[in-house]
């Protein structure tokens, strides 16, 4: 795997935020590139679902869980400053107004409130500095919305809407179960703490259960998160002692602009959830949850198969979403599917059908592109035949990334990988044991009992 996949280009945004870039814009960002075709006929060719049409599932099977628990940690990667550095700043907050705010500054633990005798996160009423996304618009109509929400910040401080770590964990109820069991699992691990120091300061608490849980987040990304989304039959593991000696010159930057556009697919998004319309949850108060209880929206995540990320894979709910991204792409005038490729050492696909393995999937690139060195980046991961189940080129550049973020953590360095940063033996064993179940069970009040954590649907 290379770890030094892309160059030292930055762009400046229209609000000022600096992008790293995996390769530097193909052309002038504001001069057109006239051998695209229009966007409305790469929707309506290539990303758009027939109305008649069920959504294709994820050909491994893996489920919403898997889908939530990636979005989550990837969005710490897309903060304030676009840094590759963990910090868990989705959980945290990655201002100091947002991290102040959170903490409820008792025990080291964050700000909690009881619903129906279970723990959620705060309403914003009770953290007035953090800013959530919270759009009043419709989906269906506004298809710019999500240019308007990352690069304007519309944010919205209703009083009785979540107040979580990062502006973009409203997106979806997924995302706001996963937020809630990272709280939980914060402030569970500070009571290990107080319990075995009792003489700590809140800030020592709060710092020391800090890095169990990025170490956790972590662990479990790269122990199983990645594996199943590689389909590799290399198993990854998070073990720095055995590379402590051998990473000594590998860095990490800001995150790359095209990381955006491979690691936020909505086409993993199902049409419905329990039975409910997913485009009235996007960007909702997730009453459904509260409803349903945390357990039960767990144990339906794990049933429910994740869509798959192909061409003619899109709905109404998620259409927009995937314009919008290749939209940005456009504006940024990113370079060629093949040329990605290339930068990470993979061979350029000499025709379409090489490409797509589709005949008919072929002409339809044809059509729109004439050639195949012209097709976009993200009408080519949509389009892309599959390997053990995944698409490759996707695939690669977003967790080459993501292991070299997590290689590179200073946690992971050989002078913090020791019991006296996670405040003991105890600590240093959570985040060496960390993995998906544990992490699910001890935050969840039944522990579990009447089902079984998985990756993947029934």
């Amino acid at each position: 795997m290379r770890l030094d996949m892309f160059s030292a280009v930055r762009i400046k945004s229209s609000t000022n935020t600096i992008f790293e870039r995996i390769l530097p814009p193909a052309h002038p960002i504001h001069c057109p590139n006239r051998n695209l075709p229009q966007l409305y006929m790469v929707e309506n060719n290539i990303i758009n679902r027939a109305s008649e049409e069920f959504m294709k599932p994820d050909k491994k099977k893996r489920n919403l869980l898997f889908q939530a628990f990636f979005k989550y940690f990837v969005l710490q990667y897309l903060n304030d400053d676009f840094n590759m550095t963990i910090t868990a700043s989705q959980l945290y907050g990655s201002n100091k107004a947002t991290k102040q705010d959170l903490r409820s500054f008792n025990n080291g633990k964050m700000k909690i409130q009881s619903i129906n005798g279970e723990q959620f996160p705060p309403y914003l009423k009770s953290a007035r500095q953090v800013k959530m996304l919270y759009p009043p618009i419709k989906l269906k109509l506004q298809r710019n919305w999500f240019d308007r929400i990352v690069l304007q910040h519309s944010y919205n401080t209703h009083n009785t809407k979540w107040a979580m770590g990062h502006p973009m964990l409203s997106m979806d109820p997924m995302l706001f179960v996963m937020s809630t069991l990272w709280i939980r699992e914060h402030n569970r691990v500070c009571d290990l703490l107080k319990r075995k120091w009792s003489t700590w300061t809140d800030d020592q608490i709060f710092n020391t259960a800090k890095s169990i849980v990025i170490g956790e987040m972590m662990k479990i990304m790269m122990s199983d998160i990645i594996n199943v989304d590689t389909g590799h039959s290399f198993k990854f593991d998070l073990k720095p002692e055995i590379f402590h000696d051998q990473l000594k010159n590998i860095t990490c930057s800001n995150t790359p602009f095209e990381f955006l556009l491979t690691s936020m697919w909505p086409s993993s998004l199902p049409e419905k959830f329990n039975n409910v319309s997913i485009s009235t949850m996007l960007f909702s108060d997730n009453r459904q949850v509260l409803v349903n209880g945390l357990s039960k929206t767990v144990q339906l995540m794990i049933k429910e198969k994740l869509g798959m990320l192909t061409y003619n894979n899109y709905g109404n709910s998620t259409e927009p979403l995937t314009s919008v991204l290749l939209t940005m792409s456009r504006a940024q005038a990113t370079q060629s599917f093949n040329n990605y490729r290339r930068q990470f050492g993979l061979n350029a696909y000499a025709n379409f059908y090489k490409l797509t393995k589709n005949r008919n999937v072929a002409k339809k690139l044809q059509n729109l592109y004439k050639h195949v060195e012209d097709v976009e980046l993200i009408t080519g991961m949509l389009t892309e035949k599959r390997v053990n189940g995944v698409i490759p080129t996707a695939t690669i550049m977003t967790n080459s990334f993501i292991v070299n973020s997590i290689l590179t953590n200073s946690i992971t360095s050989k002078d913090l990988w020791k019991a006296e940063t996670f405040g003991g033996d105890e600590g240093f064993d959570i985040v060496k044991n960390a993995n998906i179940e544990t992490f699910i069970c001890n935050n969840l009040g039944d522990n579990c009992n009447d089902f079984k954590v998985s990756l993947y649907a029934k």
